[in-house]
């Protein structure tokens, strides 16, 4: 049981694609005032390793998105297939060659 199971219940009574929310909103469905460290966007990433709150989230069928540590704002996205493993930076990515020559080959294996 997490300190912050009242807030995947309240994301898991939600029927939206996606759920914007205050800071100051979380804190009054859990009950208290987030961590300090909640004012560093890294706290607000989908890494499950990274807080207890993060997985709370993610098993409540929701992903960060949007956050605006300034504006004290959030919007939980609900995850859909294409998004699962995702973090919050991670977005559509477009890998390009480090020397546009090398484009297209395959990359080396370093040796181990």
């Amino acid at each position: 049981m997490s300190k912050y199971d009242a807030l995947g219940t309240y994301l898991r009574q939600r029927n939206q694609s996606e759920v914007p929310m205050t800071f100051s909103e979380i804190e009054a469905i859990v009950g208290f005032t987030l961590p300090k460290s909640h004012k560093r966007l890294a706290w607000w990433s989908n890494s499950v390793g990274n807080n207890v709150m993060t997985r709370v989230w993610i098993n409540a069928g929701y992903r960060a998105d949007k956050v605006d540590v300034a504006a004290r704002t959030i919007v939980f996205k609900r995850i859909s297939a294409d998004s699962i493993g995702r973090g919050l930076f991670d977005g559509p990515r477009d890998y390009a060659a480090a020397n546009p020559a090398d484009a297209g080959k395959p990359r080396r294996r370093r040796a181990r």
